[in-house]
């Protein structure tokens, strides 16, 4: 009879851990994105740079890094805020996986912010499955 009763409470107990498991999953997916981190599928790392020397040559440099069966068109763009709107100066892009590795320099002019954007749209098996964006911090010149 205890062994009966030990075996019962085993499976009641197994029972509650996975309806709590599945439980806090379906949480995690109420969370709103401003909390919880972007997730891509196939995107393990992604980042852009924008340096600008004292003669005014900005080098613009975006990186992303995918999973083995995947692959992206890279954008990588030198950005200008002109009356406080981001106005594109230049665009470069490159379709490679499962990395792909721009950097580019350019001419500035005096008396603006620049920044670099980054956007890569990401395919897996040649299905398009996600985009991703990042830009760097702004550089003065």
């Amino acid at each position: 009879m205890k062994r009966r009763t030990a075996a019962f409470f085993l499976v009641i107990c197994i029972l509650l851990s996975a309806f709590a498991t599945t439980l806090a999953a379906g949480f995690d997916e109420e969370i709103p994105q401003s909390i919880n981190p972007k997730r891509y599928s196939c995107v393990t790392a992604i980042s852009a740079s924008l340096s600008i020397d004292s003669t005014g040559n900005a080098t613009c440099g975006g990186s992303i890094t995918m999973y083995n069966n995947c692959e992206g068109d890279a954008t990588l763009s030198l950005q200008k805020n002109v009356n406080n709107q981001w106005i594109t100066v230049k665009s470069w892009g490159k379709h490679d996986g499962p990395q792909v590795i721009l950097s580019k320099t350019f001419s500035v002019t005096h008396g603006y912010d620049y920044r670099t954007e980054y956007s890569v749209e990401v395919y897996k098996n040649g299905v398009y499955i996600e985009t991703a964006t990042v830009t760097s911090p702004t550089s003065h010149y």
